[in-house]
């Protein structure tokens, strides 16, 4: 509450039954006081109690009361700012036992509160995605929400060069926004929409953090340290986070070619090994009322390695052949993100600007061997050096009739991609030119936008922008001889509005256009081998994928209902897809432009409070989808209908102990050339807090049937294919949860009872 009063409102003032500009107290001889309250900081104080009868006395929750001596003998009197101190003896514990609200759904977005899921527990963001029936992430880290991929990542609305959600710990998360129609301040990167994921910074004034230990029964193992330092005029972050994973991944693969009828069966056995370290430190000045400045550095460190092994029966022109391959691959990388932000306000409550810089830099590099009978046939080495850095200004100018929002931001990618491929031949290694590639490329992004809002609060609101985006890319490779350069324009309106039937009901709309421009994966151009016969690689000649959403909301809010209604459409032009393709009787999976899609849809979000000692949580999203597009002799169409639902039960029989049971499914989902088909999962999980909500000892089940199965299939006129494959889903989690001084609130001052015939402000 400390931080919503110090930063929701920039002037506080003693008026009469109006509390937003200065102060005019009428009293006897007519005379006019004027004057302002803050705390010591600078800061106004929302909401003080003002008492005039002799004497002017100011008093606040958590503050010294102080009183003020003036005559009466002019019309107008102009007192000075009026400083009141923490008190800190009414300062006590106070125990928080309401239950965390999991979701808010809006028009533009919905926020996750990881705090109110138990898969928390696990470690990994991915997890806490799930807790939403719009959000699925693959076991490769790729998240799509609304069955929609490229989606565009950001960590404190900052945009990474990590690519992949199972990269970030879910530990000191604030909340996560999932962001389906961003307005003109956001970048109008991700046709799919943002991913936010927002830290926690600012605890109570004085040391606070969090110590936690999650372990996964067997060989999974998390934990975290959080520090929050706050004193006058600056405050300190620090934190720690640490996984280790150790996973067996169990899969098959059948697969025929329609043309010859050769076909091959596989059983794969892949050894996972997860450890990954995160390192955030963070630093935020307030050098005076009018100036701010923030520092943040980010170190995250993952490594991964596989080791598969394959049984391999191949079926070729009616001959069998049996084989066992093998392979191992490491993923190694060195990731720091750097933030430098700095805010003036010119006029308090009128107008402002700030400035932000970023870097974000990997080094990444990815060796690999491969084995067939136990002999060494191949090795790769590839990797990359990802680097993404922009600056931007932003002025925010408040009026009466509303808020003016414009800004200008350059932002620049690169990344130098390099894959080595040998040949193991009579004891020695040999360069292979046909395997191995390199690709360096440049990107440079100017951009400006301006955006206007209404006055929040108002029956009707709204707001209305447009963002300008060029971008020129530059794609160089020695081996493949790309030399291009490519230009794209792009304007990307938003527009949003909001009409509040009444205090329960109100009704949205919003509108908004994206571009997504391939990413490195996507167009990296060397093949990696998956076996003896299957290769990926990327396409350097993607074009960017455009959109266009819009959405219609309808909210009700009781105290016992919450019902979110969200009914939308996107249609996507050239949009990314992948696709397999035979190459050279290789089979070549890639990505190539199809031509358009449409998907509309309905997301639905009902939250129940029947009683105090249960919550319901319902949660669908069904949309169809309408996929058209060519590549050479392949059609790529393929539409259908998908829902995907999620039930959480939140039950809380005694005092501090939480009971949540949650169960989803999702039907079979759509893509070019291949179907995801129907998938269920329940988790289970029982939490306990002492010492007045500051430790907590959980309990979680993961998987309780083992059904979280993942499997793809394809029929097509090129081959017909199933793959699935199933790892350690069912698990029993752990997790113990030390807060120190974050439960620090502010007991009610007591005070003797004031006469009633005094004035009263802010009561």
């Amino acid at each position: 509450m400390r931080l919503f009063r110090r930063f929701l409102f920039k002037t506080l003032t003693l008026l009469v039954f109006f509390m937003t500009n200065w102060a005019d107290i009428a009293i006897a001889q007519n005379c006019v006081v004027s004057g302002k309250v803050t705390e010591e900081k600078g800061e106004p104080i929302q909401y003080a109690s003002v008492v005039v009868s002799r004497t002017l006395q100011v008093f606040f929750v958590g503050y010294t009361s102080k009183s003020l001596t003036f005559s009466a003998s002019k019309e107008k009197v102009q007192l000075p700012d009026i400083v009141l101190s923490q008190n800190s003896q009414t300062l006590g514990e106070v125990a928080v036992e309401a239950q965390a609200n999991g979701k808010r759904s809006s028009v533009e977005r919905t926020s996750l509160n990881p705090q109110a899921y138990m898969t928390e527990m696990t470690g990994s963001v991915a997890d806490i995605l799930r807790s939403s029936a719009a959000v699925s992430v693959n076991p490769q880290g790729q998240v799509s929400i609304r069955g929609k991929k490229n989606v565009l990542l950001l960590l404190d609305g900052v945009p990474t060069t990590l690519e992949e959600i199972s990269a970030l710990s879910s530990t000191n998360i604030k909340s996560i926004d999932i962001i389906t129609n961003p307005d003109a301040s956001y970048d109008a990167e991700g046709t799919g929409g943002i991913i936010n994921i927002i830290s926690q910074k600012e605890k109570g004034k004085g040391f606070s953090g969090q110590i936690a230990a999650n372990y996964g029964f067997n060989h999974f193992v998390n934990g975290n340290i959080a520090l929050h330092y706050v004193a006058k005029g600056f405050s300190l972050n620090f934190s720690y986070q640490t996984k280790y994973e150790d996973d067996i991944i169990h899969g098959n693969l059948y697969r025929k070619f329609v043309q010859s009828g050769n076909s091959l069966e596989q059983k794969v056995r892949s050894a996972r090994t997860v450890f990954n370290n995160n390192i955030a430190l963070g630093a935020t000045f307030h050098i005076n009322s009018k100036n701010k400045l923030q520092a943040d550095l980010r170190l995250n460190i993952p490594r991964l390695n596989t080791k598969q092994d394959f049984d391999n029966l191949y079926l070729t022109e009616s001959i069998e052949r049996q084989e066992h391959r093998s392979r191992n691959v490491s993923w190694n990388r060195e990731n720091i993100e750097g933030v430098l932000f700095y805010q003036h306000i010119i006029q308090p409550n009128k107008l402002s600007f700030s400035i932000r810089s970023s870097i974000s830099k990997i080094w990444g590099h990815r060796p690999s061997y491969y084995f067939l009978n136990s002999d060494t046939v191949n090795k790769s080495v590839s990797g990359g050096s990802p680097f993404l850095t922009a600056h931007q200004i932003d002025f925010n100018i408040k009026k009466k009739y509303g808020t003016w929002e414009t800004g200008v931001k350059f932002s620049y990618r690169q990344n130098n991609i390099y894959h080595d491929f040998y040949d193991w031949d009579k004891q020695q290694w040999n360069y292979s030119p046909t395997f191995s590639k390199d690709l360096a490329h440049r990107e440079f992004i100017p951009a400006a936008y301006m955006q206007f809002s209404s006055p929040k609060g108002k029956k009707l609101f709204g707001k209305i922008g447009v963002r300008i985006e060029y971008s020129q890319v530059k794609l160089r490779s020695e081996k493949e001889n790309i030399y291009q350069t490519k230009h794209h324009f792009f304007i990307a309106p938003s527009l949003m509005g909001q009409y509040k039937i009444n205090k329960k009901h109100s009704i949205s709309l919003a509108f908004s256009r994206r571009i997504s421009r391939p990413t490195y994966p996507q167009l990296n151009p060397y093949m990696s081998m998956l076996d003896a016969t299957t290769f990926e690689q990327g396409n350097p000649y993607l074009k960017p994928e455009t959109s266009d959403n819009v959405a219609f909301n309808y909210h009700l809010n009781t105290k016992i209902v919450d019902f979110s209604a969200n009914l939308y459409f996107n249609y996507t032009h050239n949009y990314i897809t992948e696709i397999t393709i035979l190459k050279d009787s290789l089979l070549l999976l890639t990505y190539i432009n199809g031509l358009s899609e449409l998907r509309t849809g309905l997301d639905l979000q009902l939250t129940l409070h029947p009683a105090k000692w249960v919550d319901i949580d319902l949660n669908t999203n069904t949309y169809y989808v309408n996929a058209n597009g060519k590549y050479e002799k392949l059609d790529l169409s393929n539409k259908g209908w998908v829902n995907s639902s999620l039930v959480e039960l939140n039950f809380k029989p005694v005092k501090g102990m939480n009971i949540q049971v949650q169960y989803g499914f999702t039907t079979p989902e759509y893509y070019p050339q291949f179907t995801i088909p129907f998938s269920h999962v329940m988790n289970i999980g029982i939490r306990q807090s002492f010492l007045k909500g500051s430790l907590t000892v959980s309990a979680l089940l993961t998987d309780v049937f083992n059904t979280n199965n993942w499997a793809v299939l394809s029929d097509n006129n090129v081959y017909i294919l199933r793959n699935d494959s199933h790892n350690k889903s069912r698990m029993l989690w752990l997790g113990i949860r030390y807060n120190f001084n974050s439960y620090k609130g502010s007991k009610p001052m007591k005070r003797t009872e004031e006469d009633r015939s005094k004035v009263h402000i802010g009561q």
